[in-house]
């Protein structure tokens, strides 16, 4: 299960996705910047805090887990900016050892795509997640909202 703080962190990071996305940082300027607690990334930013950033719903937050969890993938531990928490579409988080146990793909790209690229993210998840291959991607819009409709 996903803690308060993760949550809620992840719920900013959502919140925040398009003022990120507009400075178009380098790799490693983007690591440095996500790792951040709320009150200083929005001090980075240079933009008004939002009015109210609620945790995620129980039942997301039931499916998925943080980093404070057990069941947290060890291999997303190392990582320089490792997400907060991980979530298991159509399950309880008990599911993600048995998911990661297969071959995985993750599917990330640009929010502003052409309709091609969402058809062909769409129809790439449907067929690796008919081949049992555990698909994985962010929660942003454009090929990641295609892929995670394929899957």
């Amino acid at each position: 299960m996903v803690c308060e703080d993760c949550s809620a962190q992840a719920r900013l990071l959502a919140t925040l996705t398009s003022e990120i996305e507009w400075l178009r940082l380098g790799r490693w300027e983007l690591f440095g910047l996500l790792v951040l607690p709320p009150v200083r990334l929005i001090e980075a930013l240079g933009v008004p805090p939002p009015r109210y950033v609620d945790a995620l719903p129980l039942a997301a937050r039931e499916a998925g887990v943080c980093r404070h969890d057990p069941l947290y993938p060890a291999g997303l531990a190392h990582l320089p900016c490792p997400p907060s928490a991980c979530f298991v579409g159509g399950g309880a988080s008990s599911r993600l050892t048995e998911l990661l146990s297969r071959p995985v793909v993750a599917i990330v790209s640009s929010r502003r795509c052409t309709h091609y690229a969402r058809d062909s993210a769409f129809a790439l998840a449907r067929d690796l997640s008919a081949a049992r291959v555990t698909v994985v991607f962010g929660l942003s819009a454009g090929i990641e909202a295609s892929a995670q409709h394929g899957a």
